[in-house]
């Protein structure tokens, strides 16, 4: 910023010697070739200071658009890790968290993906098949009444029916269901590598079009 500032008083102070060289030039037209060879020079030295000028302008737009660029990063990447100790905290608060237990003795929890208000996701390892897959843990609020408890479990109970029926490549796989205890159930799903949507866009904040595209003609 100081940098800016002294630039536009160095080019303002350029223009009222450039205005008031032209108004010398008007009163001395008729003066000897001398003072012509004096007024030569000095006119080099308003475009030598021109010209540094630019040049300085041209180099500070170029550091500023390279601080915009840093900052972009930055806050992609503070957007990035504010997430990941959401999940962290999450994970603390879990259950699962201080056993990492086996589940149905065949899931073996790893780690959280993400948790919504009435589940959350872990990362597991499948020990009979010998492959990673993301278990959903249902929990009911233990102050919910009877009738809506078995509302919840009816409406996801609809949910999983569906989903094991389908098979589609854009789709995750449903492999199996099965109870935990009288507050809570769980669901085994296709484990996914990468990141989500949601940061991606934390990262990047703008999707080409192209893979905006590409993304929705897979939810089409």
């Amino acid at each position: 910023l100081e940098r800016k500032e002294e630039l536009d008083k160095r080019k303002k102070k350029l223009l009222q010697v450039k205005r008031q060289v032209k108004k010398n030039t008007n009163t001395n037209n008729n003066l000897n070739s001398s003072m012509d060879e004096d007024e030569n020079e000095f006119d080099l030295d308003i475009l030598s200071e021109t010209e540094a000028i630019r040049s300085h302008m041209e180099q500070l737009k170029k550091d500023e658009q390279a601080l915009s660029e840093e900052r972009r990063l930055l806050e992609s990447q503070k957007a990035v890790h504010q997430k990941e100790l959401r999940l962290c905290s999450n994970e603390d608060r879990s259950r699962f968290h201080k056993d990492l237990p086996c589940l149905q003795q065949r899931y073996l929890l790893l780690h959280m993906l993400g948790r919504g208000g009435f589940s959350e996701v872990w990362k597991a390892l499948d020990l009979l098949q010998l492959k990673e897959v993301a278990v959903k843990v249902h929990q009911l609020n233990p102050v919910w009444n009877e009738e809506r408890k078995q509302s919840y479990v009816k409406h996801v109970a609809r949910e999983y029916t569906i989903h094991r029926e389908l098979c589609h490549p854009r789709v995750v796989m449903l492999y199996d269901v099965f109870e935990i205890d009288a507050n809570s159930f769980a669901t085994v799903l296709e484990y996914c590598k990468g990141i989500d949507l949601d940061e991606r866009l934390k990262r990047q904040k703008i999707i080409p079009e192209k893979d905006a595209r590409t993304i929705i003609i897979q939810i089409i």
